[in-house]
């Protein structure tokens, strides 16, 4: 994998989650005086972990004993969920759970994909 093809790849995927994640946000707060607030929150916070989560794994997976590399796609949403729930907690978000639970769900099953992706490529190499 290229870095270039890489690194469109995390863009184009971060540009997603802000819009994807974002809008969810907007819609499953309607009617709350913190709509707005929560779906830019829940976009923004999207956009910045996708890159984020792909950097550390990425770093991690190199560092990590081959044995342990399995867990890298998952290691970074140890700080994640604890960081979104507080920041709709403190934005003042209605319905965290309902906000939350679907970027979370996919977001691990992306970096799961994304993990493997990494292990076969450096099986490549």
């Amino acid at each position: 994998m290229t870095k270039k093809k890489a690194a469109t790849r995390v863009l184009v995927s971060s540009c997603l989650a802000l819009v994807v994640w974002g809008s969810w946000a907007y819609y499953v707060n309607q009617g709350s005086k913190t709509v707005w607030a929560s779906a830019i929150g829940q976009g923004l916070f999207s956009f910045g972990i996708t890159v984020f989560f792909t950097f550390v794994t990425e770093i991690l997976h190199k560092k990590l004993p081959k044995h342990l590399r399995w867990m890298a796609p998952f290691l970074p949403y140890v700080v994640a969920i604890p960081s979104l729930i507080y920041m709709h907690w403190q934005i003042g978000t209605e319905h965290i759970v309902a906000t939350i639970t679907p970027s979370v769900s996919i977001g691990i099953i992306y970096m799961a994909l994304y993990g493997r992706v990494l292990a076969r490529s450096q099986d490549q190499t």
